[in-house]
């Protein structure tokens, strides 16, 4: 039988659910990063779930592996962004990152090489050519709103986010960017990968850069491997709010409890924007609200219309025309309202948002299964 190649199982283990087929250009990449050899350790990891040392000096050993041997590939690993590494109360800890993630830390550390394109271009490449094929339907982000639009209450009491709100005005701590910052232990911010992307195409987007939050583990990991820097509590506010004020939308992780990372996304670089442009629904979830106009208030200067990052908005004869299915709720067109004839009010069906990172996991793999015996059985075509 004959020996697997390594490159090519790593492509594999991080396609089912983003399929590729084309993977001469990622493998390229990989090629030029990291030893195959240093693979096998990689693989002794999982997705989504750390694993300490000691333990991986456990199974590294039934491959012959020595722990010396071991520390110095996770070492080479860890410097090239293929894992990550932080503190627990039980020791040191290591995750295996998916491609996605390896190729996002590769663009921010490479910018103006060959290598750094080559990473550019697979992400982009899934980025516009996977979406519309995904055999998920869950999103793996949410938008959260500008908070000016969703008025007070961004320290009212958590409610049910499966039964009606009696108050359309009533917001809870899980639709407030700041607040899911303020619950965090440790905030870094990263150069926005998406627009970082764009420069390898010579598109330089002129969004604010820095505006990529990641928290707690996470952001220990990014911050030691110089991704990613540490802010304190009043500097992540008024990366905030310079995000809001430059039109920037709130994307978090879709789950609740301790998220990630918290993104702040142009129309013009985000594929997550662009798919929900093309009433995709399978990559962002909507916030929990959506625009309300009365006529009545309408000064008629439509600074709503390029507010809008989907182009929802448009003018007709006029008059304002909302496409309501392509609102995800952000709340740009509420804040550049003079007349105060927008406002944002609860969906009459809000989406719920799992509990956990394992929840949405379990669910986009009990998706993913289902949607890919379909596509078998009816031949759609995947990547």
């Amino acid at each position: 039988m004959p020996k697997k190649d390594l490159y090519v199982e790593l492509c594999k283990s991080s396609e089912f659910l983003i399929p590729h087929k084309d993977r001469t250009t990622i493998l390229a990449a990989l090629r030029q990063t990291i030893a195959e050899d240093d693979l096998r350790v990689y693989f002794l990891l999982s997705f989504g779930e750390s694993l300490p040392l000691e333990k991986l000096y456990a199974k590294a050993a039934r491959l012959k592996i020595t722990p010396a041997e071991v520390d110095a590939t996770l070492e080479r690993l860890y410097k090239e962004f293929f894992v990550l590494r932080y503190h627990k109360p039980d020791g040191v800890h290591y995750e295996r990152c998916p491609l996605t993630m390896i190729a996002e830390q590769q663009v921010r550390a490479k910018k103006g090489t060959e290598v750094g394109k080559l990473y550019s271009d697979y992400w982009i490449y899934l980025s516009e050519n996977t979406v519309d094929v995904l055999p998920t339907r869950t999103p793996y982000f949410r938008v959260l709103p500008v908070e000016a639009a969703v008025g007070v209450g961004a320290n009212a009491v958590e409610i049910p986010l499966d039964v009606e709100v009696p108050d359309p005005r009533e917001v809870v701590p899980l639709d407030i960017a700041s607040e899911i910052v303020k619950n965090q232990r440790v905030i870094g911010v990263a150069e926005c990968y998406c627009r970082a992307m764009r420069d390898f195409q010579g598109q330089h987007c002129e969004m604010p850069r820095e505006t990529c939050f990641v928290f707690n583990e996470f952001a220990e990991s990014l911050i030691d491997q110089g991704i990613a820097r540490r802010l304190t509590l009043p500097e992540a506010l008024e990366i905030l709010r310079q995000a809001e004020a430059a039109g920037l939308v709130h994307n978090a992780d879709n789950f609740q409890g301790q998220i990630r990372g918290l993104c702040n996304c142009c129309s013009c670089c985000c594929p997550g924007i662009q798919a929900a442009s093309r009433g995709r629904k399978n990559i962002q979830a909507t916030s929990r609200y959506v625009v309300h106009f009365e006529l009545e208030k309408c000064l008629h200067d439509f600074a709503c219309v390029p507010a809008c990052p989907t182009g929802a908005i448009t003018e007709v004869d006029g008059q304002p025309v909302f496409d309501l299915n392509l609102c995800f709720g952000c709340g740009h067109c509420v804040s550049v309202c003079s007349g105060g004839a927008l406002s944002l009010q609860i969906r009459p069906k809000a989406p719920t948002v799992p509990k956990t990172s394992k929840e949405l996991q379990s669910r986009l793999m009990r998706e993913a299964v289902l949607g890919l015996v379909v596509n078998k059985i009816t031949g759609r075509k995947a990547g």
